[in-house]
């Protein structure tokens, strides 16, 4: 464990074996409540897939694609609900921060 200061005087230890964060996920992997069996997380990777174009015919993100928006990958909503999913993600992760630092 390592210790450090915030602005505020507070003390918080850090488990040096935990990843170090560096980008913006890994902070969602860190404090994401439930990151690794989370529904929400999955979803969240499926529409960034398909946004992105980085599915494969029979993935998860393909199936998705085919349930909800009916195979059409140029379907502005996709976009939309990744963007309003991905943003709640960031809301949750921040403030599961937030109450850890309060909690040190």
């Amino acid at each position: 464990m390592s210790v450090i200061k915030t602005n505020n005087m507070r003390i918080i230890e850090i488990d040096e074996n935990q990843p170090k964060p560096g980008e913006v996920y890994d902070l969602v992997q860190m404090f994401y409540p439930n990151y690794s069996s989370s529904d929400v997380i999955a979803r969240e990777a499926d529409l960034s897939k398909i946004v992105h174009r980085e599915y494969e015919e029979g993935d998860c993100a393909w199936e998705l694609l085919q349930r909800d928006y009916g195979g059409y990958k140029r379907n502005p909503q996709i976009e939309i609900h990744w963007t309003n999913l991905y943003s709640q993600i960031l809301e949750d992760t921040m403030a599961a921060m937030i109450l850890q630092i309060k909690e040190a």
